[in-house]
């Protein structure tokens, strides 16, 4: 009917014409085919007599010229690898390869190699700024963080170079911004699939307990992140 071919032929234009694409890196190898597959289907139906595997055949490849890979920095290198196999002819890398390493399942991937995301690989060739690896950068002001915990993060993992922003640093004051608690002889034992550490998780409720009850905290201001 009209409007089923209006459809069609919309999808096609849209598939045709678009600037931006936005997937996940695990369904980024197959994006390419599964576009022009879509766009091939449309034709089909959008012009009678048809076939859409003619239509496929038709179709030229889809080219992706730039690719922005976000939170690369926790992406396993083939996975990586799959979102530039489509033309690329540049890639942007945004991530924090001081951070996690990538997180995966396969427990051989270590051994294998896959530990290493590609945006990390890429800085370490680079060697901090010498030699002839792709050219980095590092943002240096944070928004998030109290100035006291910025600079022991800064100290440890970025060699000093993470700053607080002046606004950030006027609106986080608390006097003691962070406390370390060591829960000595406590163990994790396991449970089901996961693990669980009785002495550790007693210490927060008792911490928990201590702020409300004589630090002037009320309840729904405290936050208990479990990790």
């Amino acid at each position: 009917d009209v409007l089923h071919k209006l459809k069609c032929a919309a999808r096609r234009d849209a598939w045709e014409n678009v600037q931006l694409v936005a997937c996940t890196a695990s369904s980024a190898l197959q994006v390419s085919h599964r576009l022009q597959r879509d766009m091939a289907d449309a034709t089909a139906k959008g012009r009678g007599g048809k076939s859409a595997k003619k239509a496929l055949a038709e179709l030229k490849p889809l080219v992706f010229d730039f690719v922005i890979l976000d939170e690369a920095a926790a992406m396993l290198e083939p996975d990586a690898i799959g979102c530039l196999l489509h033309g690329a002819k540049a890639v942007l890398l945004v991530g924090d390869q001081a951070q996690l390493p990538p997180f995966t399942k396969w427990r051989g991937a270590h051994a294998a190699g896959y530990s290493t995301s590609l945006m990390a690989r890429l800085a370490t060739t680079r060697g901090g700024g010498g030699g002839g690896g792709p050219p980095s950068f590092m943002l240096t002001e944070q928004y998030r963080m109290h100035p006291a915990i910025c600079e022991l993060i800064s100290s440890a993992f970025y060699r000093g170079k993470l700053r607080t922003a002046p606004p950030t640093a006027a609106a986080r004051a608390h006097p003691l911004p962070a406390a370390f608690v060591d829960v000595a002889g406590a163990r994790e034992a396991a449970q089901g699939s996961s693990f669980l550490n009785v002495p550790e998780a007693e210490a927060v409720v008792r911490l928990a307990r201590l702020c409300v009850e004589h630090a002037g905290f009320a309840p729904g201001q405290l936050v208990v992140r479990a990790t």
